[in-house]
């Protein structure tokens, strides 16, 4: 049995150990722990409702907007616990490139995904100029706008074994109660079919442009770009980080978190999907 020792001398051997911790804890904002939970992919005529929303600048100059929504139904799907479930519709303003070297999107095609999504959630962006974005998005979020959604993703290789990408597009705009029928709908299909939904699904995600393609990209050959941003779990904490630095020799990283910390030989393993 733990030998018990008097208040005083408990606190008195904690503050050497750790007072640096205490004074931060405290000034630091209060934050739930854990991995956050993430919707499966596969969900059609899901229906999620816009909570608040995120905007900043990363440490390397990429401005994020970052719009968080729950997911109301379905409440499960394969076997996942999803109503409830907060997630982001994410919009980072920076140029990337695949593997190949190839442009894979720019700020200008960010935005232009961004307006389209707003307007799918009903947002009037024509009598509006971009000084009224965060105004626009804020509006959507205070009336707790619902739209249905739908999520896709696939598995990537890394050196410690697969990981599964999902992403969430907008459908548009719902009311309530419509969603639990649409989707109940689609998981009723006669096997006679299964075949033509397929294609409807394929043709559904040839229409979401450049966002597919740039998910395409994760495949079998994933790996990590500068400037990419991830989770990363720090002393039980899930934290975002930014990449700055790939290493392919030995499949690590170099990256800095929105505190402006660098941490140095990650393994693209131990990267976390937001």
């Amino acid at each position: 049995m733990a030998k018990a020792k008097s208040k005083t001398a408990f606190i008195n051997r904690l503050k050497k150990k750790t007072k640096a911790g205490w004074t931060k804890g405290k000034k630091a904002e209060a934050k739930e722990r854990g991995k956050q939970p993430e919707l499966p992919a596969g969900i059609n005529n899901g229906k999620a409702q816009l909570i608040d929303y995120y905007n900043g600048t990363y440490d390397n100059g990429d401005d994020y907007l970052n719009l968080r929504a729950t997911c109301v139904l379905p409440e499960e799907h394969d076997d996942v616990r999803t109503k409830g479930v907060s997630f982001f519709l994410k919009y980072i303003f920076a140029t990337r490139f695949n593997e190949k070297g190839e442009e894979t999107s720019t700020p200008d095609t960010v935005m232009e995904t961004l307006v389209n999504d707003l307007k799918l959630l009903g947002a009037d962006i024509d009598e509006n100029d971009m000084d009224d974005l965060l105004d626009v998005i804020q509006e959507l979020c205070d009336n707790k706008t619902a739209f249905k959604f739908k999520t896709d993703g696939g598995v990537f290789k890394t050196k410690d074994g697969p990981r599964k990408w999902t992403k969430a597009y907008v459908c548009g705009l719902t009311e309530l109660g419509e969603a639990e029928d649409e989707y109940e709908d689609d998981e009723d299909v006669d096997e006679d079919e299964e075949d033509d939904s397929e294609s409807v699904e394929e043709e559904s995600d040839d229409e979401s442009g450049d966002d597919v393609s740039e998910d395409d990209d994760e495949g079998e050959d994933w790996e990590p770009a500068v400037d990419d941003c991830y989770g990363l779990e720090i002393d039980g904490e899930v934290v975002e980080i930014a990449v700055t630095k790939v290493y392919h020799k030995n499949q690590k990283i170099t990256c800095e978190d929105t505190e402006g910390n660098e941490h140095k030989g990650i393994s693209w393993g131990d990267l976390l999907d937001l």
